[in-house]
């Protein structure tokens, strides 16, 4: 053993030591992605742990869609305010599961006497207008698999039809190719869920008549949502947004007659659909993540919500078809949710309750496969041969003070809409104007807020030689939780060495969550603070091959006091070779001591000998 006298670059170590061990205890655990899970009715898939924005962890497993029922969320866990854990399991009905896709067309009452239709053909190939998209088998992959950022994909087809055609054959069947990506940040509460539907085989120059009409209700499916399995309690009420106001029901529990009101003045540009539970203190929601002028949502109310947007329940008698109720009808609403339990329910009572876990997203006739539509409040929407949107899948508590769609909503709100408070400049670097219109697209859409990156609710900014400066300005109360940053050029393949916020250094894993993807040089990171006034700058700066100085010293991804402790206090003992290497991990990146050293000296600036 050799002993060494204490130097100023012992000192130094001293310091940084405390530093950092002072910081260890705040470190924030690595997404952890577990494959070969097993979840209900015998299902099996990847399990994504992350850590959420209160620092309590939580769960998804996504099931495989190798086979038939697959391709969906299965189970969600999350802890509580109280610390007991909720998990969150599919229904057991054939519907049972969320995420995966579904499509409506245009409905036929009698095949025998209009045979020449889509429904129509449909009913007679694959006997359902509007099959379950868990029915169709695909691939899937762990898409990127980062430090504190996860992609999970999965790839399908759902078929549709065009036609009919003057010359046989009439109909021709398209299986049309879906990608979904689920991405799970560390220090985001919710997953986020997006789509591209892409039909671009379809000749381009077919007549109106003739394209497919279908509509889209993905994310679609049914969650326990109130962590009971089976029949569960009661729905409270639900809730919704289209056309910048918010429906809501205003008695719990749900039933046909409940009180209710779409006539909110307060913002509502960012469209979401809602369910809670009554006494449950449970809710799920969706929250697009663009405005509906640029996203279309709403796939019901084929007459604008029956006229009743800007009314309450006071109108009376809101369905002249169903009379003795003050919802308007359940044809009318804008998300599929839980009306079918009650349309043509021939024993159906106003004041029946239901248990129905049903919940979808959603976009008008003609989204799936026309040129041009009208969209819920009739602009006509003109697109390319594909559609896509992102929307956050949203699972928590529910009560007068606790709303987390309403949270996310409102967050959205103040990035996107018009007068927006929140705002992004750069000073090194570039923010984007535009950027992919959707996953797995080559094409390009506007953004509404420059730097703003709508498919994974991202502030994009290309990267100027590894480095990047950007302020957020946020006015008044306002302010932004945990924002993401997605570095674009970034190529050093390794985390960045230095990330400071308006000045001051921030410490990795504690202040930044740093995740670098090299297949699309990609620095991924999410900024551990909520930020508020109009300064906030952010700089990032990366020196090729010198990683940053964190506690995790054998680079294994884990802070632990029985490695990276050990080996600090062994070289604070002067200690060196093996009796320093000892204590990393085996197969570690830094598991020997000239590794371990060079990562002090480059990354720490230690200076040992």
């Amino acid at each position: 053993m050799r002993t060494r006298s204490p130097s100023s670059s012992s000192h130094a170590l001293v310091a940084i030591v405390g530093l950092l061990t002072a910081s260890v205890q705040a470190a924030i655990t690595p997404i952890a992605v577990t494959a070969a899970v097993t979840g209900n009715m015998g299902r099996v898939g990847e399990n994504y742990s992350w850590t959420d924005s209160a620092g309590r962890p939580r769960a998804a497993l996504l099931a495989r869609n190798t086979s038939s029922g697959g391709g969906v969320l299965d189970r969600y866990a999350y802890v509580l305010a109280n610390s007991a854990t909720r998990i969150v399991n599919s229904t057991g009905s054939g519907a049972g599961g969320f995420g995966y896709v579904v499509s409506h067309l245009p409905y036929v009452d009698n095949c025998a006497a209009t045979p020449d239709t889509q429904f129509c053909e449909s009913i007679r190939v694959i006997g359902d207008d509007s099959p379950l998209g868990l029915g169709f088998t695909g691939t899937y992959s762990v898409k990127f698999a980062g430090r504190h950022h996860a992609i999970h994909e999965f790839k399908t087809t759902y078929p549709r039809f065009t036609g009919p055609h003057p010359a046989a054959p009439k109909f021709i069947r398209y299986d049309v190719p879906i990608t979904i990506q689920w991405l799970f940040v560390n220090g985001r509460d919710h997953p986020l869920w997006t789509v591209t539907w892409d039909w671009s085989a379809v000749p381009a120059a077919l007549p109106l008549a003739q394209q497919i009409e279908g509509d889209s209700r993905g994310p679609y499916g049914e969650m326990d949502f109130d962590g009971i399995n089976g029949s569960g309690n009661a729905i409270g009420g639900i809730a919704w947004a289209v056309n910048e106001k918010r429906f809501t029901t205003t008695v719990a529990a749900f039933t046909l007659n409940s009180a209710w009101t779409w006539n909110s003045t307060g913002d509502a540009a960012i469209p979401f659909n809602m369910l809670w539970i009554q006494g449950a203190n449970a809710q799920m929601g969706m929250v697009q993540t663009s405005l509906l002028a640029t996203h279309d949502a709403g796939n019901g109310g084929y007459t604008n919500g029956g006229g009743f947007q800007g009314a309450t329940s006071a109108v009376g008698n809101a369905c002249a078809d169903a009379p003795g109720y003050k919802l308007f009808c359940v044809w009318d609403w804008p998300f599929q949710s839980i009306e079918n339990n009650f349309y043509g329910g021939v024993n159906v009572l106003p004041n029946d309750t239901t248990n129905g876990r049903r919940l979808a997203w959603g976009a008008k006739l003609g989204a799936i496969g026309r040129a041009s539509y009208a969209n819920y409040v009739n602009t006509n929407v003109a697109q390319p041969q594909a559609k896509s949107y992102s929307t956050f899948i949203v699972l928590g508590e529910h009560g007068a003070a606790v709303n987390p769609v309403a949270d996310q909503v409102n967050e959205l709100q103040r990035i996107l809409k018009a007068a927006s408070p929140v705002t992004a400049t750069a000073t090194v670097g570039t923010l984007a104007t535009s950027g992919p219109a959707g996953v797995g697209r080559s094409d390009t859409q506007a953004y509404t807020r420059t730097g703003f990156n709508p498919v994974y609710a991202t502030w994009d900014i290309a990267a100027n030689s590894n480095k990047a400066t950007l302020n957020w300005a946020a006015s008044g109360a306002d302010s932004l939780k945990n924002p993401v940053v997605r570095l674009l050029g970034y190529s050093t393949g390794i985390a960045p060495n230095s990330v400071t916020l308006n000045g001051t250094a921030l410490i990795a894993e504690t202040d930044y969550l740093a995740s670098v993807d090299i297949t699309t040089s990609t620095l991924w990171l999410t900024l551990v603070r909520s930020v508020s006034g109009s300064s906030n700058t952010l700089a990032i700066n990366a020196t090729a091959g010198v990683p940053p100085c964190t506690m995790d010293i054998d680079g294994d991804g884990h802070i632990y006091a029985s490695t990276d402790g050990l080996i600090l206090m062994r070289v604070m003992l002067g200690l060196t070779n093996a009796a320093v290497s000892s204590a990393a991990v085996v197969g570690s990146p830094r598991s020997t001591w000239p590794d371990i050293k060079k990562y002090l000296n480059e990354s720490c600036a230690m200076g040992l000998p």
